[in-house]
């Protein structure tokens, strides 16, 4: 149902996934039993797909293996932050949805975790991050940082792109071999340098697609 998407947006930053990178379903089921919840198919499939691949899931957050899922507040935890501050999660249920929900949780040290609503769909976010991870945290080889004109740029992605989803106002978009994440990120520097407050986060399987997602957006390049 989701596990076709999924390998495509994995491809598509050069990760080819193969049978070793899948969590085994009896892990999976294990820790669904010691913790008396169902996940829902979407993260099932991504999990048995690609559960245990390092180089996009564990570069910048991190994708909790079955073993060390957890629960708090009637919330399942699997992803956390580099910094340990923040987590991901769903709705612990014993029949949840096939696509749910995604919280984000602040750990408030003595006060706990303290959970919101992040996104309606653990499937577009599962995908929005692997492309983040690639782009941002620099998971694949060939990256670059752009700053860009909002209007040129939202135009040309939504006309040529496929939009993978939106998740906290950033849009992720992906084409064979290239991959953006493009949000407004304002900063002491920018203004500074009195640069566009718009900017793209770009992964690409070789320097020459770099170059060509450059002239389409008439990004100026971090340096």
């Amino acid at each position: 149902m989701f596990t076709d998407s999924y390998r495509d947006t994995f491809a598509t930053v050069g990760v080819q996934l193969r049978s070793e990178h899948g969590c085994a379903n009896a892990d999976i089921e294990d820790a669904e039993r010691r913790l008396g919840i169902k996940i829902p198919v979407s993260l099932k499939e991504y999990y048995l797909l690609s559960g245990r691949e390092k180089r996009i899931n564990q570069f910048h957050n991190r994708l909790l293996p079955p073993e060390k899922w957890f629960t708090d507040s009637s919330h399942l935890a699997f992803m956390e932050e580099n910094q340990w501050v923040i987590y991901w999660g769903i709705s612990a249920a014993q029949e949840p949805k096939p696509d749910a929900g995604v919280f984000q949780g602040v750990n408030l040290r003595d006060k706990g975790i303290e959970w919101r609503a992040e996104h309606d769909s653990c499937f577009t976010f599962l995908n929005v991050m692997a492309i983040w991870h690639a782009s941002f945290g620099g998971a694949v080889a060939n990256t670059a940082v752009g700053y860009v004109q909002e209007e040129l740029a939202r135009s040309t992605l939504d006309e040529g792109w496929e939009l993978v989803g939106e998740v906290n106002a950033m849009r992720a978009y992906k084409q064979v071999g290239r991959a953006i994440c493009f949000l407004k990120w304002e900063d002491f520097l920018q203004k500074k340098r009195n640069l566009p407050p718009w900017r793209v986060f770009a992964a690409a399987a070789t320097e020459a697609d770099l170059e060509r997602i450059k002239a389409s957006l008439q990004a100026q390049w971090e340096e």
